[in-house]
């Protein structure tokens, strides 16, 4: 029996962990992909209703919302092989801030589908840019 919290989540976080747990079913090891599997198709399947149905009532943004999935799925690989270096400690301090830049790049992104789907719930950032900006001095 499984234990679940219901709770409500923007269209691009869901999005974000769908992508995620698809990357996952991809590199970890085949005993553990049946547990992600399962929760990959009950996520997968709640959002093909609700972004199909806003599809269906829009249209005008489906495209846009594919480039952004792109996008993610590039930045989710992306961060996959970073966060390895840093479980085998061989990143550099270039690399930590790769991590940051691309997490703002993600941030963006997430914040762009809610806007399309006119997500009130949001994931404001407290940092900026300017952290992931090198110095003269470095």
């Amino acid at each position: 029996m499984y234990s679940y919290l219901a709770w409500n989540i923007s269209v691009a976080d869901a999005l974000d962990r769908l992508l995620i747990l698809e990357l996952k079913c991809l590199r970890v090891a085949p005993d553990a992909r049946k547990i992600i599997n399962r929760q990959h198709s009950e996520l997968r399947s709640m959002l093909v209703s609700v972004v199909g149905r806003y599809v269906l009532d829009s249209g005008s943004d489906t495209e846009v919302v594919l480039g952004y999935i792109a996008d993610l799925r590039t930045i989710h690989s992306a961060l996959w092989d970073l966060e390895d270096l840093v479980r085998q400690s061989s990143c550099s301090l270039d690399d930590y801030r790769r991590i940051t830049t691309l997490n703002n790049e993600r941030a963006k992104i997430k914040a762009s589908i809610d806007q399309i789907f006119h997500g009130h719930i949001t994931d404001p950032k407290e940092y900026s840019d300017e952290t992931t900006q090198t110095t003269e001095e470095e």
